[in-house]
């Protein structure tokens, strides 16, 4: 093509820019392409070997791909001064060993040389990018604008898997920021942390709630006397099995009060094939009231012993308490629904 000419002063292109994570490029093979290899490892014949030696002295103990083009990136970016005003280099010179060793400073032409030499000497295929830096923002107008001093070189270091990712070893540009996750795993992660941030009463709440029935209260009943003690338990189970035993009636003795409930556990026995709960929950309703029975009429006097015992029972008691009432909400509804088709039928 000899010229071109367009009347258009403005276009559009559709590229494919790589935004790999740092755990991409962590975790990316160094299985390179045998065409990657050959072009984009090799190096003159010509290139001193301080400069070779220099590249091992930057990636020593280091085997990650990343890990080697980011420590090269850093050395460059924190040992050579920004500057344009520098002389050519001699003619017969490599460029890279010139910047390195004699110049050691210089614009981003060299920058970029020097990477690129220094990648491909640690086995890294590498290749040199001339374009543009972003320029300026223009906020009103929501546009970058490039003018030709934004002229500007870097490296790009190829990663199976991603492709070309640059890397910006030029001091006076910004270094290139990558994250550790893609956009749409901190999307998750964010929304995850408002979850936490929205839910968190709800959890100190329920912790509260998990603390105080785990080991709270079993210490503030254990504390108090052993009479004082049992008498506490024996009232919490009275208060959890009267919805079961039905409703009070005046001067009701404990022993009353048993006789009904375990009545009551009888007639869930005969509408239910989960026959088992409601026995072991009558066994132990006797005993916790046997137990609080012995405190009060006996010569028996109540100790430790006894209150860790009316304690234990009472564990057992309040579960199954809880679930002899969903037996018998099941048992309320399924009499409901008989008596309903009779009178149907």
């Amino acid at each position: 093509m000899f010229a071109a000419t367009a009347s258009a002063d403005t276009y559009q292109a559709e590229t494919y820019i790589p935004t790999p994570t740092i755990n991409d490029l962590h975790s990316a093979s160094a299985d390179y392409p045998e065409e990657v290899r050959a072009r984009y490892l090799s190096l003159p014949a010509s290139l001193p070997d301080r400069v070779s030696d220099l590249a091992r002295q930057i990636t020593e103990g280091l085997v990650n791909p990343y890990e080697k083009a980011k420590a090269i990136e850093t050395y460059l970016r924190a040992n050579y001064p920004y500057t344009l005003d520098v002389p050519p280099p001699p003619e017969g010179r490599d460029v890279a060993d010139y910047f390195l060793y004699d110049l050691k400073e210089g614009y981003c032409d060299y920058y970029a040389t020097s990477m690129v030499v220094l990648a491909r000497a640690s086995g890294l295929p590498a290749r040199f990018v001339s374009g543009y830096a972003p320029g300026s923002y223009d906020a009103p107008n929501a546009q970058y604008i490039v003018r030709e001093k934004n002229a500007h070189s870097w490296a790009e270091v190829y990663f199976p898997e991603v492709g070309w990712v640059e890397f910006e070893p030029t001091a006076s540009q910004p270094e290139i920021e990558r994250t550790e996750e893609t956009a749409s795993e901190l999307l998750t992660r964010f929304r995850l942390e408002r979850i936490l941030l929205w839910s968190s009463p709800v959890l100190v709440s329920l912790f509260s709630v998990i603390l105080y029935f785990a080991f709270i209260e079993r210490w503030l009943v254990l504390r108090l006397s052993p009479q004082t003690a049992i008498d506490n338990i024996y009232q919490r189970f009275y208060r959890a099995a009267r919805p079961i035993a039905g409703a009070w009636v005046f001067a009701e003795t404990s022993s009353e009060f048993l006789y009904k409930f375990t009545g009551a556990l009888n007639e869930v026995q005969r509408h239910t094939r989960f026959k088992k709960t409601p026995a072991i929950a009558s066994r132990n309703a006797i005993a916790l009231t046997d137990l609080f029975h012995s405190s009060l009429f006996t010569e028996h006097r109540t100790n430790k012993h006894d209150v860790v015992t009316a304690w234990k029972i009472w564990m057992r008691l309040r579960r199954q308490l809880f679930n002899i009432k969903i037996l018998m909400r099941v048992i309320q509804i399924d009499n409901h629904k008989e008596q309903h088709v009779y009178e149907q039928a």
